[in-house]
């Protein structure tokens, strides 16, 4: 009996023991080496200049919008054509006005004498249909089927101020006044006519580039005319005023 007992506990004893030292797990396998950083050298300095030297300055080079010299210059042949709408009264003895709306031209031609300064001739008008007429004494009405027109033609100038290309224009001219009634297919028409006498003529306006040489602009314009009047009308002087705004295009 002594002896089954001192073996059973001599085979517990060498169980505990052999569970107690049983070899461990096999270690994880090593995780692939991680490359170091990359080195970056700095880069060599700059070769040293000799001593009392400096580099030249970097080359300039001047932007020209275009080679050809009379791009947007007001420079050699003038002519400038305008037309546009405004108002007339023309003032006939004293005693008669005739007035109304209507449409302007304008056409001058020349040259540049200096730059942005030129001289040129200049044809300019209005005519005003069926125009409005007061009598001193006998009321108003309208003239229907009749054209009331004025014009001159005579030496002027133009002078632009750049680089804003606003410019002052001026004429001077001979001018005469008509009036033309339609009296139908059967009858010739009415036509009364002034003598010759002088107008004034001066334009205010802004152009803008379109091409090298050309422009389009807006202006406005005031004349001043007096003429003596048509023997079958009044003894005395047609006067008055023309103002208008007008589009233009200008070669130059």
């Amino acid at each position: 009996m002594r002896k089954r007992v001192g073996f059973l506990a001599v085979l517990t004893w060498g169980s505990s023991a052999v569970a107690q030292y049983e070899p461990l797990p096999p270690p994880p396998p090593p995780s692939e080496p991680v490359a170091p950083p990359p080195v970056y050298e700095a880069p060599p300095p700059p070769p040293r200049r000799p001593a009392g030297k400096t580099p030249p300055p970097p080359p300039r080079y001047e932007v020209r919008p275009n080679s050809d010299p009379g791009y947007h210059v007001h420079d050699g042949f003038f002519l400038r054509m305008a037309i546009g709408g405004g108002w007339q009264s023309a003032s006939i003895g004293g005693d008669t006005t005739v007035s109304g709306a209507g449409g302007i031209f304008n056409l001058a031609a020349g040259g540049a004498i200096n730059p942005n300064f030129a001289v040129h001739a200049e044809v300019f008008g209005m005519i005003t249909p069926s125009p409005k007429v007061e009598v001193s004494g006998s009321g108003s009405g309208t003239w229907k089927n009749t054209d009331f027109i004025h014009v001159g033609i005579g030496p002027g100038f133009t002078y632009y101020a750049m680089p804003s290309n606003i410019y002052l224009s001026a004429t001077i001219a001979m001018a005469k006044y008509r009036m033309v009634t339609r009296n139908g297919s059967n009858t010739s028409d009415t036509t009364y006519d002034s003598d010759l006498g002088w107008a004034v003529k001066g334009a205010l306006g802004k152009e803008w580039w379109v091409s090298p040489n050309w422009g389009l602009g807006l202006a406005g314009q005031f004349t001043w005319v007096v003429v003596p009047s048509d023997s079958t009308l009044s003894s005395g002087k047609t006067t008055g005023p023309v103002i208008g705004l007008v589009f233009s295009a200008t070669y130059n």
